[in-house]
């Protein structure tokens, strides 16, 4: 991600999301905080309602995405904010207005030397 616009990156997914939504499928995903490389908030509009999103970004494994919807959203924020040194620890209200736009948060990034 280092490099990379997270704005830019975050609006490009949302519209390849908007064109062709992923299934939803239950599942439970487990991982150690210290293989978390990077996390991002964001916003996705849905017309009528916005909905929160977390992005997880790892070294070794693939990105994992995490709606505010999601059973347990409240719980991982809790767990995230005890477990990562983030950046903004008022994120949420950051991200959620205005409301109709993607509101970009990057809320961690390890270093090569953490």
């Amino acid at each position: 991600m280092c490099g990379r616009n997270p704005k830019k990156m975050v609006e490009g997914m949302l519209e390849k999301i908007r064109e062709n939504p992923p299934p939803r499928i239950p599942f439970t995903v487990t991982w150690s905080w210290d293989d978390v490389q990077h996390v991002v908030a964001y916003k996705m509009d849905f017309w009528s309602y916005d909905q929160i999103r977390l992005r997880f970004e790892f070294a070794a494994a693939p990105e994992i995405e995490i709606c505010e919807e999601a059973p347990g959203f409240v719980d991982l924020m809790e767990q995230m904010k005890r477990s990562l040194p983030l950046t903004q620890e008022d994120w949420y209200w950051r991200v959620m207005e205005p409301a109709f736009e993607a509101n970009v948060a990057v809320l961690f990034t390890r270093d090569a030397n953490q």
